[in-house]
């Protein structure tokens, strides 16, 4: 996609790098005890299968997670075995700390280079954050993490707020929530986009933006893709953000890899 573009400058391209020890893809993995060159390594991998020679945002994407696990898993290890990941990553012990430390020292050296116009987390709490900004040259430029409507507030579990401390922009993922809580057969949020003309998935992708934060969607229909574009020349009422802000409708939270 990359390639046919054919203008790179209209064109934004960010990839991630998996989370030491947590590789789901045998053929790239981030192995425990090569965090730093297996991420260099995964990277440069990235670049030779965009033909490109540098991205626009690079990601870690996940906190370490023990050996073995799936970060579609949870992150969970066994209680009894292992004091460090019973369930979550504890981003705030030794072990997993020095290894997001690893990788961000690989990112901060492609940014350097030039090979990626910023470097930022995803799935990262407030504790996976102090970790890296102890021995950072270079700040997380984003931290993208799961924000919806409903879940409920403008700020689910502190994560805006810490993510702003630290001088990160949130990217919020699934900003449609997803299965049962899906915004899209939400009545509140239908009947704010009756009132615009709207759809329900702009009202939600509106909600975002209007609270300030860039976001991710996807799809594989072009009626969709332009019509999640079609967010910018409209504006939510302040009381339509507070009633958004104030719908709780899903036990969803900004991360499901780390403990908050």
């Amino acid at each position: 996609a990359a390639r046919a573009a054919g203008h790179r400058a209209d064109v934004w391209l960010q990839t991630k790098i998996e989370g030491c020890g947590n590789s789901v893809d045998p053929r790239s993995p981030v192995r425990r005890g090569s965090c730093y060159r297996d991420s260099l390594a995964v990277f440069y991998a990235s670049l030779t299968e965009l033909g490109v020679d540098r991205v626009d945002l690079t990601l870690l994407h996940s906190p370490p997670c023990v050996p073995g696990a799936r970060w579609n898993e949870g992150c969970i290890g066994n209680p009894a075995q292992d004091l460090v990941y019973p369930r979550l990553c504890h981003c705030s012990a030794p072990e997993p700390c020095e290894m997001m430390r690893q990788q961000w020292k690989a990112l901060e050296e492609l940014y350097a280079a030039g090979r990626t116009r910023a470097i930022g987390v995803s799935n990262f709490c407030d504790a996976c954050l102090q970790c890296i900004a102890s021995t950072a040259t270079v700040a997380p430029h984003v931290n993208q993490f799961q924000l919806h409507a409903g879940m409920p507030g403008a700020d689910p579990a502190g994560l805006v707020s810490a993510t702003a401390r630290g001088g990160a922009r949130v990217q919020a993922y699934r900003p449609l929530a997803h299965g049962e809580h899906s915004l899209l057969r939400d009545p509140t949020v239908a009947a704010i986009g009756r009132s615009h003309g709207k759809s329900a998935a702009q009202v939600a992708l509106r909600w975002v933006l209007q609270h300030g934060h860039p976001l991710v969607t996807s799809s594989e229909s072009e009626g969709h893709m332009r019509s999640d574009l079609d967010v910018f020349d409209w504006s939510l009422s302040q009381h339509e953000m507070r009633v958004l802000d104030a719908l709780d409708t899903s036990q969803d939270v900004p991360t499901v890899m780390c403990v908050l």
